[in-house]
């Protein structure tokens, strides 16, 4: 029968160790965040320039298209008048 000897340098720890970050690590994780930030601030400049080259072109034509009703009709209810 063998008998095991505890010696308090031999403790356990309650749950694993975490792992150690290198700088390499540290470095990865910087640039991976701003990469997706940079990403996310492209497609958001690119969602603008959407908006400004195809909506408000959209917009502005429906204006027009009201203006140009507007001043049909000023020029059919005008009196025309002739020189003698």
């Amino acid at each position: 029968m063998s008998t095991a000897v505890r010696r308090d340098d031999d403790r356990t720890t309650a749950g694993p160790t975490p792992p150690r970050h290198s700088r390499g690590d540290r470095v990865r994780t910087v640039l991976r965040g701003l990469s997706q930030t940079l990403i996310t601030v492209g497609l958001i400049a690119l969602l603008f320039v959407v908006y400004q080259l195809w909506v408000t072109d959209l917009l502005a034509a429906r204006a027009q298209d009201q203006l140009t009703e507007q001043v049909r009709e000023e020029w059919a209810d005008a009196p025309t008048t002739t020189r003698a």
